[in-house]
């Protein structure tokens, strides 16, 4: 389910990386540690590819097979508005 406070969560976690890209799995992680009432896994994955379909977060599968994402300038205008 797409929830507005679960994708702001995504995106607040990927800001505070300060421009690195963090593993799928870490993401998932912090974002999960970031929700009261928490969210189910299924959802916060839900919520993050709606973040990538926007254009708010991309990601590239580095050489170990590790999906690592970032956040983009509109997802950081999204965040502010």
């Amino acid at each position: 389910m797409i929830e507005k406070r679960i994708t702001r969560a995504v995106l607040k976690v990927l800001q505070a990386s300060e421009g690195y890209m963090l593993p799928e799995s870490l993401l998932l992680a912090e974002a999960d540690l970031r929700l009261v009432p928490p969210a189910a896994a299924e959802d916060i994955q839900e919520n993050l590819q709606f973040c990538q379909q926007q254009g708010w977060a991309r990601n590239e599968v580095d050489a170990y097979r590790v999906k690592k994402w970032w956040i983009t300038d509109a997802g950081k205008i999204e965040l502010r508005g």
